[in-house]
């Protein structure tokens, strides 16, 4: 089994990751970009604009969430302590 948690020793896997992808990383007024020929991600971190690019490698240009999504992400994070 495999565990890996949100932390600073993911952070240089998770860039590396995104220029194996082809995208020009940067950091623009405090928030990490991600740049393709035809698409530009924006996030706090390195892990975080990783997962922005993967959400829309899955959903595509039509990442919205449904209704049924929404309150199925709200009950899981109302159940939170």
């Amino acid at each position: 089994m495999t565990t890996i948690a949100t932390a600073g020793n993911v952070m240089p896997g998770a860039l590396a990751c995104l220029k194996k992808q082809g995208f020009a990383v940067s950091i623009i007024e405090g928030l990490w970009r991600a740049e393709s020929e035809s698409r530009i991600f924006l996030a706090e971190d390195p892990l975080i604009l990783l997962g922005l690019v993967m959400f829309h490698d899955m959903r595509g240009d039509e990442w919205q969430p449904s209704d049924a999504e929404v309150d199925q992400f709200v009950a899981l994070d109302q159940s939170r302590p």
